[in-house]
Order: structure tokens, then sequence, then C-alpha cells
């Protein structure tokens, strides 16, 4: 009987360590060091940068303080004009004319009756069919004030509503999302039409009843702080100048090689009207450091992530619903918790997986 009773505790004891062994082990202590890095507000503030908490450290460091902006921007509009466009460069924060012969801007309006016919950039327009505008940034009346020193995009978006009836919605509409190098040759010679725009729209569609929504992503340059290039020196991050006809790329433009957004319109008819029937809605998030003499305590930079998750954000988001970016407002607002839920897991498992890597560069 007690040779009976070992081997049945011997066996107890294989079945129970044969269990721990088929049970799924829990991962190394070092890899959950991954699991919080990234969360999911990151993703839902790029989603919906009109509405969704603000989120400090969005670039992998907190250095300032977070604000939202908005602004209602009323392109040019010409009698005759059927066409026209508005773009923008949200990772700069430009005023429009400075003094009487200078732009500096990163928003520009256009409006034309021949959709073939080139624009003059020159933030006013000369041609009789085609006249154009520089528009202030959301966000410059801020940037350019004595409390902020230099700001960053973190979010933006633009969106298009009509307001008209619907027996006078006609017309086409293009929404852009491109780098600034596809467009860099044609705004410096200033051959820029809206046909050779609606070459480059990723979505084309007939004037929507609903809102449609552009959205900016981060690009290179965008965790670079910058000031609202009213002057020169350390405030003079402008995007493109002109003065007297001449024109000027700002510096950090080339390099950075920002997003540009917006929409591109033609054949609405006279029945359309912009500025009465046709708005245009900019949302900019930034995160901003006040001047040393504002009074306000300049923020210590705090790292607040092992893997900065700016570029993981937009792959989080392409992963989980492709073209988000340029999809109508109701349909983004219906399937946003979706959205978020499907990105989340996404880029938790990039952070996961590449979390070890990093920690173990950097020694922890």
């Amino acid at each position: 009987m007690p040779t009976q009773k070992k081997t049945n505790s011997s066996m107890l004891q294989a079945k129970s360590k044969q269990k721990k062994k088929d049970r799924p082990q829990s991962a190394p202590a070092r890899a959950k060091v991954g699991a919080p890095v990234f969360k999911g507000d990151y993703t839902t503030m790029l989603n919906d940068p009109c509405q969704a908490h603000l989120v400090p450290g969005f670039y992998g460091s907190a250095e300032g303080y977070l604000a939202r902006f908005h602004s209602v921007v009323t392109p040019h509009d010409i009698a005759s004009g059927t066409g026209g466009a508005i773009l923008w460069i949200p990772d700069y924060h430009c005023i429009g004319p400075v003094g009487a012969t200078e732009t500096r801007y990163n928003m520009l309006t256009v409006s034309t009756s021949s959709n073939s016919a080139n624009f003059n950039i020159d933030g006013y327009g000369s041609p009789a069919t085609v006249q154009s505008r520089a528009v202030a940034d959301p966000a410059y009346s801020f940037a350019a004030g004595t409390t902020c020193g230099d700001a960053r995009t973190i979010s933006a978006c633009m969106r298009l509503t009509y307001l008209g009836t619907m027996s006078n919605a006609r017309g086409m509409v293009g929404v852009i999302d491109v780098p600034f190098s596809t467009l860099e040759d044609r705004i410096r010679g200033g051959t820029l039409s809206v046909d050779s725009l609606f070459t480059v729209s990723q979505l084309v569609q007939r004037l929507p009843l609903d809102p449609l929504e552009q959205k900016w992503t981060p690009s290179q340059g965008s965790d670079t702080f910058k000031g609202p290039g009213d002057t020169n020196g350390q405030r003079a991050d402008f995007c493109v100048s002109v003065n007297a006809g001449t024109f000027t790329l700002g510096d950090s433009v080339a390099t950075f090689n920002p997003r540009i957004i917006g929409f591109v319109w033609k054949g609405t008819g006279t029945g359309v009207t912009l500025g009465s029937e046709l708005q245009f809605d900019c949302y900019k998030n930034v995160e901003w450091r006040p001047e040393a003499a504002s009074g306000l305590t300049v923020p210590t930079p705090i790292r607040t992530h092992v893997i900065p998750p700016a570029h993981t954000a937009v792959a989080a988001l392409d992963a989980a619903m492709p073209g988000w970016r340029s999809k109508a407002h109701r349909a983004i607002e219906s399937g946003a918790s979706k959205i978020a839920k499907k990105a989340l897991a996404y880029s938790g498992q990039l952070v996961v997986r590449n979390a070890p890597k990093m920690i173990g560069f950097l020694g922890m």
C-alpha cells in the first residue's frame, strides 16, 4: 500500500506540473511596461479634433499647455466664380498679410470662373478671372500674443458644410491631403489651378448635403515648436512668403515636408454662394509654451512614453479604418467608438511588441 500511495502521489505531482506547463504563461515583467505606454485617447484626438479630450505628451514628451482653436473661414468670392479651393498647412500658425506688400501664410482661399486658369498665389490675386486671399491661421492671434512663446500642432481638421437648399446643391468637391512637396513646384511657379488640384484629390464626389471633413496627420517635423511667423528671428517660422512678387519658402518647410489639407470645388453654379452657403470650419489643437515674461511657469519637459506614439496612432487608425481622414462627418460620429477600439487594440500590439527592445536599449 505505501508503494501504491507513493505512486499515486508521484502521478498527481506529475499531472500538476504538466498543467502548469500547459497553462498560458503571463508576459515577462519588462514586456508589461509597454502596455500602458499607448492610450486610445491619442487615436481619438486624431480622429476627432473637434471634440475629443486633449492629451498631453502626444509626441512622447509633455512640454507645454494644451489649447483648442476654431475659426470659420470665408473664402474669396467673385461674381462669376463657379470653382475654387482652400488649402491649409496646420503645422504652422501664420498671419496672412504682413505690411503693405508681404504675405506670410499657411492658408489660402481661391475663387475662379475658369477651372483651367492658373491662380497667382500672392495672397491677393491679380487676374480678373481668379481671386485669392491669404487667411490667418485659427491659432495665429494667440500664437502672436505676449503669452505664447511658440506652439506645435497635435491634431487638426477642416470641415465643409453646405448650408443651401437641396435644389441648389450642384457641382463636384475634391478632398486634398498631400505632402507639401506634391504641390511645391506649382506653388512656386504659380501654376496651380482648380483642375490640377482635382488631379491630386484623394476623394472626389458631388457637393454633399452632409458635412465633409478632412483630418491632418503629423509628419516628420510636426513635433517641432514654431512661432507665428509675424516677425524675423525667433518668431520667423513662416510657411510661405510672397513679398512684392518675390516667393520665399520657409526654412523648415522643405526639410519637414508638412501635410497640406483642404478642399477644391467646381461646377457649383451661380446658385451656390461662397460664405453664405459653403462654410469652412477649421479646428486646431496645439501644445504651447509660454513666454518667459508672461508670468507663467515654463513646464519642465516630462517624458511620458517609451515610444513616441504619433506615427503609431496614425498607423493604428489606418489599420482600423482606411480612409478615416476624409470620411463624411456623420459616418465618423456613428463609428467613432468602434474605430477607437480597433485602433487601440492594434496600437497596443505595436507598443507591447516593441517596448521590450526599447527598454533593453535603455538598460532598464
